[in-house]
């Protein structure tokens, strides 16, 4: 007689990778089509964190590990990804952050920096930092102004005597004066000439006008005019060198723009080619992706169809936390933490495994013997009694597995018998005919602290209740394997 077993391992396993990628399956077929990668990338990214924190042996890597998640969210949830869609993955996040007791030290803001490249600057701020942009500008002189100041220059002047006014009143002084008079109001009107060209080059332009007009000044009001119309004419030359200077500098600031812009349009460009790559690059890791998956699926399929029809009991559970999973998809996040923490109490064995010395060659039941220990990593949890007798002992309660082999020489019956604190939770019923019998155990079973766990074997007639153990495997073996909280 020969059973096929398949342990709780295996069903452990299958639950988690069949949870996880059931559950992706079925989220992904029920959200729209326009969010449909980026959730995809979402449980990539659950897939991920929980691959790597099984893992994490530091407060430190766990930190890292759900900084990159958030991350890894935020990135995927760039698009139409709408809140509600997004809802159960944050869920899940607060619930690994409080399931894994992960506590990430916050640290202070970095001191701003500025970084000069050719696509341009960039700023790095803290979060409680901000950036202010100052420019300042040259105070300039108003064209328009000075053109006004000139124009009403022009105006006072043209109030002053013409010449022909002139020219009468020197025919009335030639007419009425004697010639010494003549000379006298030439040589006042020598003195009054440089008194109003010096008035005029200094003083404002009324008095320099009110002077002129005076009969002792009608000989040098025209020379007077003539210095005001080139000193009008110098104006009017340096508001045409202003004019030319401001249009080169607006010409320069001009140009200086345009290379900006343009410079600023190739690194607009240049971006626009690299958003472009790397939607490219998404669309490929995402098209990757759904490969591996679905031939991920498809493996896991297969080796679900090769399930021993002695583990149907075991499937059933596992088909039914899967239904469970696709039922309360929006609850997801803390079924897969629920699960996760299987998964870690499974990372590790806690398992006794040894053999008996010496034959078992009594009639009827006889227990079997402790006294070899192949390896011991479950002393926490049990441990064996009266020196290698057989018994052990449970200090902690939980779900335990009890696994056992031997060969039996029998002239009838060959029986294996598992008993809990004196009750029978497995019997095991062959007929030897005479010969050598192969007997299996393979027992899950829920115990408290405190409860103790015998194992026997039977014969009738014959040679071996059972056959001693060794350190090669051959001929039997007992391991006892503590699984986890029930």
């Amino acid at each position: 007689t020969h059973t096929h077993t398949h342990t709780l391992d295996d069903i452990l396993f299958l639950m988690k990778w069949t949870s996880a990628f059931v559950v992706g399956a079925v989220v992904l077929g029920l959200l729209s089509a326009s969010s449909y990668a980026s959730v995809d990338e979402a449980n990539l990214c659950k897939l991920s964190f929980l691959e790597g924190v099984a893992s994490a042996s530091s407060d430190d890597e766990k930190c890292a590990l759900l900084q990159s998640l958030n991350g890894c969210f935020n990135d995927a949830f760039v698009g139409n990804v709408t809140e509600a869609e997004q809802q159960p993955f944050w869920n899940s996040f607060s619930i690994y952050q409080s399931t894994f007791n992960i506590q990430c030290d916050t640290a202070a803001d970095p001191d701003p920096e500025l970084i000069a490249s050719a696509l341009g600057f960039e700023f790095n701020v803290g979060s409680e930092q901000d950036i202010t942009f100052t420019r300042l500008r040259r105070d300039t002189v108003s064209l328009t102004d000075l053109t006004n100041d000139i124009s009403s220059i022009r105006s006072s002047l043209s109030a002053a005597p013409s010449k022909s006014d002139i020219d009468g009143l020197r025919e009335t002084a030639d007419g009425a004066a004697s010639s010494d008079d003549v000379d006298q109001v030439a040589g006042i009107a020598g003195r009054a000439h440089a008194n109003t060209f010096n008035t005029a080059t200094s003083a404002s332009l009324k008095n320099t006008l009110d002077r002129v007009a005076s009969i002792e000044g009608v000989y040098t009001l025209a020379a007077t005019n003539e210095d005001f119309e080139r000193t009008l004419s110098t104006a009017e030359d340096q508001v045409n060198f202003l004019n030319k200077e401001a249009s080169r500098e607006l010409q320069s600031q001009e140009d200086m723009y345009t290379s900006t812009i343009t410079a600023l349009d190739s690194q607009l460009s240049a971006l626009s080619s690299t958003l472009l790559a790397a939607e490219d690059s998404l669309a490929t890791f995402r098209d990757d992706s759904n490969s591996t998956l679905f031939e991920a699926l498809s493996t896991l399929q297969s080796n679900v169809e090769v399930v021993d029809s002695t583990v149907v009991e075991e499937v059933s559970v596992v088909q039914s936390v899967m239904s469970e999973y696709i039922t309360a998809r929006d609850s997801a996040a803390e079924e897969v933490g629920t699960k996760l923490s299987l998964a870690e109490r499974i990372d590790k064995e806690y398992i006794w495994s040894g053999y008996c010395s010496h034959h078992g060659t009594s009639n009827g039941w006889q227990q079997y013997c402790t006294d070899r220990v192949d390896f011991f990593s479950a002393n926490e949890y049990f441990y064996v009694e009266n020196a290698g007798q057989g018994r052990f002992r449970m200090r902690k309660p939980g779900i335990i597995r009890i696994n056992a082999f031997a060969i039996t020489n029998s002239g009838s019956w060959a029986h294996t018998r598992v008993d809990i604190n004196g009750q029978t939770r497995h019997y095991g019923h062959e007929n030897a005919f005479n010969s050598w019998t192969d007997n299996f155990i393979d027992l899950v079973w829920k115990v408290n602290a405190n409860d103790y766990i015998d194992v026997f074997f039977y014969k009738t007639g014959g040679s071996y209740t059972y056959h001693l153990g060794n350190a090669n495997g051959a001929h039997s073996r007992l391991q006892i394997s503590y699984l986890g909280e029930y």
